[in-house]
C-alpha cells in the first residue's frame, strides 16, 4: 500500500501512507469520536455521561416496554453490561426498576423525576442534533443511505465469517 493507491489527495490526509479505504475508515472513526467527545463535554456539565443520556432517552421512548432485556437488545450490549449501568443510574436517583404486575421475573425501567429533569436538560441543547442539523436535507439523506449500506455489508460479512469459523473459536 503506497500513496499511489490513493486516487485523490484528500483521501490520504489521515494516514498518508495507506490506501483510501483505510483512510475512510479512519475518518469514520475520527468523526464518531469527535461527535462523542462533543456530547460528552456537553453532558459533563450536567453530571451525565453519553451512556446515561442514551439510556434515559431510550427508557423514555420505550415507555412501558423498557425492561433491562429490551434495553440490552436495543443497545446491542450484554445484559450484565446494561445491568451495571442501571445499578449506577439507580444509585444516582435517575431510574428505578419496578416489578411488572403478573410477572415475577421481569422488571420495568422507569425514569424518576430527577431522571426526567436530567433528560430534558440533556435534550434541550443536544449538540449532536445541532451538528447533524448542519447537513442539508439532501446531504443527510445521502449520508444515511451510504452508512446504512456500509453497516449492512459489514454485518452480512461478519455473519458469514462467524458462520464459517470452526466450532469453539472465539
Amino acid at each position: 500500500m503506497t500513496r499511489a493507491m490513493n486516487e485523490r489527495p484528500e483521501s490520504a490526509c489521515y494516514v498518508p501512507f495507506v490506501g483510501k479505504e483505510r483512510n475512510l475508515h479512519m475518518l469514520l472513526y475520527l468523526t464518531v469520536t469527535a461527535l462523542h467527545e462533543a456530547r460528552k463535554a456537553q453532558l459533563a456539565e450536567m453530571g451525565l455521561t453519553p451512556a446515561d443520556s442514551d439510556l434515559m432517552f431510550l427508557v423514555d421512548a420505550l415507555g412501558e416496554s423498557a425492561t433491562p432485556a429490551s434495553l440490552s437488545r436495543w443497545f446491542q450490549r450484554k445484559p450484565p453490561t446494561v445491568s451495571v449501568q442501571l445499578d449506577r443510574m439507580e444509585a444516582r436517583g435517575l431510574v428505578e426498576r419496578r416489578a411488572i404486575q403478573g410477572n415475577k421475573k421481569s422488571k420495568r425501567v422507569v425514569l424518576t423525576g430527577k431522571g426526567r429533569a436530567s433528560l430534558e436538560d440533556a435534550m434541550e441543547e443536544d449538540i449532536i442534533a445541532a451538528l447533524i442539523g448542519s447537513l442539508s436535507v439532501r446531504e443527510h439523506e445521502q449520508l444515511w443511505r451510504l452508512l446504512e449500506k456500509l453497516r449492512g455489508d459489514a454485518l452480512s460479512r461478519a455473519k458469514r465469517l462467524r458462520d464459517r469459523a470452526p466450532a469453539g473459536a472465539a
